[in-house]
Parts: C-alpha cells; sequence; structure tokens
C-alpha cells in the first residue's frame, strides 16, 4: 500500500509521508495518490527539490528501501517527471531549451521504451516548434503555449518555476534515473 512505501522509506532514514492526492511542493518525500493509476495500492513517490551529490544519495536510499517491498513495481503507465529549476533562466533561454529539445527528440526517443516515443503515450506527447513559442515574453505566456501532457510540460513555469520532463518511462533502477537526471 501506499502506506507501507511510506514507512519503508522513512525507515530507510529519509523523511517520506503518504499524504494522498496533492501537488504542493514539500521539503520530504511523499506518496501521493495518482488518477493515471488504477489501483487504490497504487501511488505516486514524488521527492522534494533535491541538488547535488546529496540529492543522489537521497535518490539511493529510496530506491534500496523500494527494494525491501516485496510486489512493488513498475508498469507501462508509469512515468518518471524530472522538474528543472529554471527560475534563473529568461524566457528566450527556455525557449531554447525547449527548441533543442525538440531537435534532438527523435535521437532521445531511441533511448526510451516505445511507450514513451512519439505520441505512444497520453501523458508525454510528442514536441513541436511553433512560432508562438517565440512570440512569448513572460514565462506565464509560455506555460499558455502547450497542455500539460507533453514530453515537456512548461505549464510548471507557473506553479513551480520549473520545466517538467515528462518523457522517462517509470523505474525502480536508480542507475537509470540518475543518468536521465544528469542527462536533463
Amino acid at each position: 500500500t501506499p502506506r507501507r512505501v511510506a514507512e519503508a522509506i522513512a525507515d530507510a532514514g529519509v523523511e517520506c509521508f503518504y499524504e494522498g492526492y496533492h501537488h504542493n511542493t514539500r521539503s520530504y518525500w511523499k506518496i501521493v495518490t495518482d488518477s493515471s493509476l488504477d489501483s487504490r495500492y497504487s501511488g505516486e513517490i514524488v521527492s522534494p527539490p533535491m541538488q547535488g551529490k546529496d540529492g543522489f544519495k537521497q535518490l539511493e536510499k529510496v530506491i534500496k528501501a523500494l527494494d525491501t517491498i516485496e510486489g512493488i513495481g513498475v508498469n507501462v503507465r508509469c512515468g518518471l517527471h524530472v522538474h528543472i529549476d529554471v527560475n534563473d533562466l529568461t524566457t528566450k533561454e527556455i525557449i531554447n531549451v525547449y527548441e533543442r529539445y525538440c531537435d534532438y527528440e527523435s535521437q532521445i526517443d531511441l533511448i526510451m521504451p516505445r511507450s514513451r516515443r512519439d505520441n505512444n503515450s497520453r501523458w508525454c506527447n510528442k514536441l513541436t516548434k511553433s512560432p508562438r513559442l517565440k512570440q512569448c515574453k513572460t514565462k506565464g505566456a509560455l506555460a499558455n503555449v502547450r497542455g500539460r501532457y507533453h514530453k515537456i510540460n512548461m505549464q510548471s513555469l507557473t506553479n513551480y518555476g520549473t520545466l517538467e520532463f515528462r518523457q522517462h518511462s517509470g523505474t525502480l533502477n536508480f542507475e537509470k534515473i540518475a543518468n536521465w537526471v544528469s542527462f536533463l
């Protein structure tokens, strides 16, 4: 159960609580319900904002704790979402990040399972360059160009000051997560 997952993470020395559904940023790990998952035994594991080696060490503890839980797993419906703080980037720089991802999207797709390529997942649709993007002068305007369910979610700009990268598949493999975060 989600409560058992929170307990296992806390037992590993990482502060974690089961909180039900919400999108509030916390200073600790949380387990929340997720409408894209169809079981009362499923949930989403959400980290607090993390940085550097300490963030990776905490992530590794969480993954090891998850490995102790019998029956835990991910399936094709699960995704790994990474938020990158872009408060220090200009609107033009954010557009550059988005367009560079678009330029290399077909190559990035090759390192993803088929379920996370092109438009194969309704939760992370293909990106497209748009002339409207270049016309945006504020982060708020950028946030409204695309919907949330794309490989890059720009709606998180106004909610969290981040770009949310939604393309990676769910995984319980620390190395895959660390490599993806490092890549981004």
